[in-house]
């Protein structure tokens, strides 16, 4: 299993990170997602690789961005 962290922009809404890990977490081969409160960053942890595309969509609808590669 993999992961890979995302950072808001500074224009991302911190009201909307629970509706943005529900989404996430409904795409198959999502493992686990995990927020970090003081930060908004989001590690998404995967079974498929092949899913990431998908994710970096999703997650760019709501301003935030990939992190440096995958863990």
């Amino acid at each position: 299993m993999s992961a890979r962290e995302y950072h808001p922009q500074p224009t991302a809404e911190q009201h909307t990170v629970e509706h943005i890990v529900t989404k996430i977490k409904s795409m198959f081969g999502v493992h686990d997602v995990h927020v970090e409160r003081d930060t908004g960053k989001i590690t998404v942890h995967v079974t498929d690789e092949e899913i990431y595309p998908g994710i970096d969509q999703a997650l760019s609808e709501h301003n935030y961005i990939p992190g440096m590669g995958v863990m």
